[in-house]
Formats: structure tokens, sequence, C-alpha cells
């Protein structure tokens, strides 16, 4: 498995703006819109920018699905 990435791009309050996706069959880095899609990444995912529990919260509280992250 290749590794794959989840870098957070905050504000200078450290909010959340952007997430992006490095690795994994992508040879660049592409923005993750859609929270259900980065919960399904989550568990094999490296994560960069913020800490792994506040990116578990805010995508958990964008979104319909109920993942084990």
């Amino acid at each position: 498995m290749q590794r794959i990435v989840l870098i957070a791009e905050t504000d200078e309050r450290q909010r959340l703006v952007a997430l992006w996706r490095a690795g994994g069959s992508s040879r660049t880095p592409r923005v993750v819109h859609d929270p259900e899609e980065a919960l399904r990444l989550l568990p094999d995912a490296e994560v960069s920018g913020m800490s792994r529990a506040s990116l578990v919260a805010w995508l958990k509280d964008r979104s319909t699905a109920s993942p084990e992250a």
C-alpha cells in the first residue's frame, strides 16, 4: 500500500480552510472536497497541519457517515 498524507491547511485562527491528499496513486496533491472520502482515507493516512483528533471532529461534523476513524 502506498503512503497517503492528508494535509490540513489552516488560517491564522487554526480553522481548516482546505484539506489536501498527497501520495497514493496521485503524483500531485489534490483537494479533498468530500468529508466522507477523507474519513475513509483517515485510518491509513498520516495527518499533517493539525491534530488527527481535531481533523476527525471537523470531518464528522460535516459528514453524514459514521466511520470508525
